[in-house]
């Protein structure tokens, strides 16, 4: 697929002039820190064990503070347009969703793993997913961010099933004295941070995080409006114990509110959507001696929901109040790594994770509802040879209510060269479904009519199945500060869910849908697995780095998906009033445009001599869905950013300018020619940081 002709601001002869612009600055050493890594990092999110990238299993983008800084992202979703297979989209009247390669879910992120500081954000609360827009960290804490492309379940369990997204926030040793910044938008957008970092003693230190947020960005169309607004608290001490022990804590709590509904809608008007968060996680590390050492994690994390509000369905008023919704998750995890003599490292694992959730809304009459998940896995690093190494991971989750689910995948890397690697990976995992998906029951009454059912669990769903194959490369040409990352892949998930409404037959001449809920009919949504999804592509991305001051990334995915209906779910009676005309190729276009075909993304940071620092985002995106009903025209961005750091008496400070969407106007989320769009526009900001 190509891409509509590019504003001036985004055709390759303004990319290029700026870029040859920067490059032919000059290149001194000794103006600070260099913008990249010289060499690759040492990875530890994909088999669990420390590993050089061309050791590793799988693909990974690793996404550094400078690049977080540099991108001008607002959002830890924002950071991940770098990656390549990722798509997302700005926060509207919808919280911001993350896709890798596709298949969203209606609402949250449920294919994607995502941790801070080994915390899983996974919630039953979102659907068994995600909520982006309650991820309680603040970017100016994150040290660097580990994307796995590709299945990491044989490490991290059913949760990494498609990707994996890991968030290190920096050391608090690193983090001494106290910060203030802020940053103020032209249309009403505003952000204030604090942090204070200090010592606990000889062996301790600490930093506490405060910040706030304040979003209206978007114009307001039509039917909708938009706002945002967030406070967060977070806390993290690191303490060596002795020689051979350590102790991590954190400590956190967050709260958002986004306003949704339309103003012309009956069944949802305009309200405000409240979620609170907040967590506790102890870690201990025991260097056993040398060649091994042992982890134990144990974390606590409780989430609320309010979202009360009247509206109607015809003539009929009702009430949505899922007022006092609350859901707790615990998880403990044992983790002991080996080096045995000669070539052979590993990890062992074990956990436990306890979820429940009590929602008179979600789950009507069914109280406080559980489930128990334990894991246990393992990782292998073999070299047998000098130019090649094995990767082998297996794991077994037994889950409440999804049974036994099996995990594994096998990766052998061939090295071409020192700085040259072959990689041919498998890989297969499963998922079980959330609460919801199991057992969910909204019971809605309508005054003069009665209750009806709106959703329904599904008792009797499979655990959803994905398996891939891929070859990779990876290459570095240190004289030409060149690195290169290939994936071509192959991806299945033979029983695809999907959210549709069951019909019985008794409904069509029963006088209506609403007759057929006060009857009891079932006409509900339930989760169902409804197709059969192929996606296959290549991606890749690209760091050049000319010189001590200037780095250049450059990521693309070239994406197909096909998706076939299951024979069972179209011979179902009850679905085939859903799944038929507009709605059966709706639901198909959903999946099959999930993801854009073509997708493109740059970054290129440069520091001049006089410590101002100059980057430029760019992001091209083609013709992609996130919901059955609407869809995205091709659109292009462009962000610029300009940063002076000083010193104002004996401390660091730093004054910045950031332009977002420079190109003109465009839509992410839903944007296809009607006046309710959810359109971009150009956004400056401006902000001041102090150290002391």
């Amino acid at each position: 697929m190509t891409h509509a002709t590019l504003p001036s601001t985004l055709r390759p002869s303004a990319l290029l002039h700026a870029i040859v612009v920067c490059l032919l600055q000059p290149q001194s050493g000794h103006s600070g820190e260099n913008l990249f890594f010289a060499e690759l990092p040492i990875v530890a999110s994909v088999s669990r064990l420390p590993q050089q990238q061309k050791d590793l299993p799988a693909s990974v983008t690793v996404i550094d503070r400078a690049m977080i800084k540099a991108s001008g992202a607002q959002d830890l979703s924002e950071v991940l347009r770098l990656v390549p297979g990722f798509q997302t989209f700005v926060r509207n009247t919808e919280s911001p969703r993350v896709t890798y390669h596709g298949i969203p879910d209606s609402e949250q992120s449920s294919r994607i793993q995502v941790l801070i500081d080994g915390r899983s954000q996974f919630s039953p609360l979102f659907g068994g997913g995600v909520n982006w827009s309650l991820l309680p960290v603040a970017l100016e804490d994150i040290e660097r961010i580990e994307v796995t492309r590709g299945s990491n379940a044989a490490s991290f369990g059913g949760n990494a099933f498609q990707a994996m997204v890991n968030v290190i926030t920096e050391d608090t040793s690193l983090s001494q004295g106290t910060t203030l910044a802020a940053r103020v938008g032209n249309r009403g957008e505003s952000s204030q941070t604090l942090r204070q970092g200090g010592r606990l003693g000889e062996a301790g230190s600490y930093r506490l995080t405060y910040n706030r947020r304040s979003d209206s960005g978007l114009v307001n169309r039509t039917d909708w409006l938009d706002g945002y607004g967030s406070e967060m608290l977070a806390w993290r001490s690191d303490l060596a114990v002795d020689t051979y022990n350590s102790l991590q804590i954190d400590a956190g709590w967050m709260n958002s509110q986004l306003r949704q509904g339309r103003l012309a809608s009956a069944d949802n008007p305009p309200h405000d959507l409240k979620w609170t968060t907040s967590y506790l996680q102890g870690l201990w590390r025991r260097q056993v001696d040398g060649d091994a050492e042992f982890q134990l994690r144990y974390s606590l994390i409780e989430d609320r929901l309010d979202q009360r509000y009247d509206g109607y369905f015809g003539n009929y008023s009702f009430t949505h109040d899922p007022q006092g919704s609350r859901a707790q998750r615990q998880e403990i995890e044992a983790l002991y790594h080996r080096n045995f003599a000669g070539r052979l490292r590993s990890v062992w694992g074990a956990s436990h994770r306890r979820e429940s959730i009590d929602s008179a809304f979600n789950f009507a009459d069914q109280g406080t509802l559980g489930r128990d998940t334990s894991r246990v896995f393992t990782n292998l690093e073999w070299k047998p040879l000098a130019t090649l190494t094995g990767n082998l991971g297996l794991a077994a989750e037994h889950d409440s209510y999804g049974g036994w689910m099996p995990s594994a995948r096998l990766g052998i890397n061939y090295h071409l060269g020192p700085r040259h690697t072959l990689r041919i990976g498998l890989a297969r995992s499963e998922r079980a479904g959330s609460l919801s998906d199991y057992r969910g029951q909204q019971n809605v009454f309508l005054d003069g009519l009665g209750s009806f059912i709106r959703t329904q669990g599904n008792a009797g769903l499979g655990n959803e199945r994905f398996a891939s194959g891929e070859i990779g490369y990876l290459g570095n040409w240190p004289a030409l500060g060149l690195q290169l990352d290939v994936r071509a892949f192959s991806e299945r998930i033979p029983n695809r869910w999907f959210t549709i409404e069951r019909r019985y037959p008794e409904c069509l001449g029963n006088g209506g849908t609403l007759l057929c809920y006060h009857q009891n009919l079932r006409a509900l949504h339930t989760s169902q697995e409804v197709q059969e999804i192929d996606i296959r592509g290549i991606e890749y991305q690209s760091t050049w780095t000319p010189g001590p001051q200037t780095r250049l990334i450059f990521g693309q995915a070239l994406v197909r998906i096909s998706a076939n209906y299951l024979p069972q779910t179209l011979n179902d009676p009850a679905n085939a009033a859903y799944l038929s005309g507009e709605a059966l190729s709706n639901t198909e276009q959903l999946s099959e445009r999930s993801a854009p075909h073509i997708a493109s993304s740059a970054l290129l940071m440069h520091r001049l001599d006089n410590g101002i620092e100059l980057s430029a985002f760019a992001q091209w995106v083609g013709r992609m869905k996130w919901t059955t009903n609407s869809s995205v025209a091709p659109y292009h961005r462009l962000d610029l950013r300009i940063g002076y750091p000083f010193r104002l008496g004996g401390s660091r400070a730093e004054i910045a300018y950031l332009g977002q969407n420079l190109n003109g106007r465009h839509g992410e989320y839903s944007a296809y020619g009607r006046d309710s769009d959810r359109i971009v526009t150009p956004t400056h900001w401006f902000s001041f940081a102090l150290s002391l």
